[in-house]
């Protein structure tokens, strides 16, 4: 009896770390939970994100290809007159699929007119795109727009008449939203320079005129077969 209590008042004293061990392991997973609990909640608020910004994307997108579905187009064109060789001609369309509205347009760094005795196709040019003016879907619209100094003029101020042959034009526009104006407006340019064009650009052909006596039926003949040859040579060429 005397040997163990001898043996039990020699054994050594239990470290106070070792009864800590427990309560600590237990902190440690308790830690280690919070850490992952967090981890999650942050990879979960960044996967909220990223779907909320790819829905704002995919629907500013739908937003944005619904407009350009939508809106008006007003195209510039300049083209070979119809009128006399050398002179241009400016086309307009809308190839939208609404109507133009409050079209304006703008000859940029330039003006219409280059001589002082311009009296027929600047001050027109020059009225007429200073009027706004409205386009419907598909509408066309063909206008004058360079005429060359022509050697049959008689006139102090001889020069050509309109736009210049190089220059920048600019076209403002905007659409009915609701039957009211739109706030928002579109801009197209078109920049052009036809020093060298005119020289490399086929034209239509008139045809073949018979030189004979001008009271000769037979030459008045000769020129309609000329003619209708030369319809028949430009109707083939726009199947090309």
């Amino acid at each position: 009896m005397r040997f163990f209590a001898l043996a039990a008042a020699t054994q050594a004293p239990v470290p106070p770390d070792a009864t800590l061990l427990p309560t600590w392991i237990g902190a440690l997973a308790t830690a280690a939970g919070v850490l992952v609990a967090i981890v999650a909640i942050l990879f979960t608020y960044n996967q909220v994100r990223l779907t909320a910004e790819q829905l704002r994307r995919a629907s500013a997108q739908a937003a944005q290809d619904s407009e350009d579905r939508t809106r008006p187009y007003v195209a510039m064109n300049i083209v070979p007159s119809i009128a006399s060789h050398g002179a241009l001609d400016l086309v307009i369309t809308n190839t939208g699929a609404t109507a133009a509205t409050n079209v304006r347009f703008e000859l940029l760094n330039s003006e219409f007119g280059l001589s002082d005795d311009d009296t027929r196709i600047g001050p027109q040019l020059r009225d007429f795109f200073s009027t706004p003016f409205e386009l419907a879907p598909g509408a066309r619209m063909r206008l004058f727009w360079h005429l060359p100094e022509s050697s049959g003029d008689r006139s102090d101020k001889p020069g050509a008449m309109g736009a210049p042959v190089t220059g920048e034009l600019q076209a403002t526009y905007s659409r009915d939203v609701d039957g009211q104006p739109g706030a928002q407006e579109y801009v197209t340019k078109h920049r052009y320079d036809f020093t060298l064009w005119p020289k490399i650009t086929p034209e239509a052909w008139t045809g073949s005129t018979n030189q004979g006596n001008s009271d000769d039926p037979l030459t008045h003949l000769k020129n309609i077969n000329f003619g209708l040859r030369a319809i028949a040579h430009h109707l083939g060429e726009t199947t090309r």
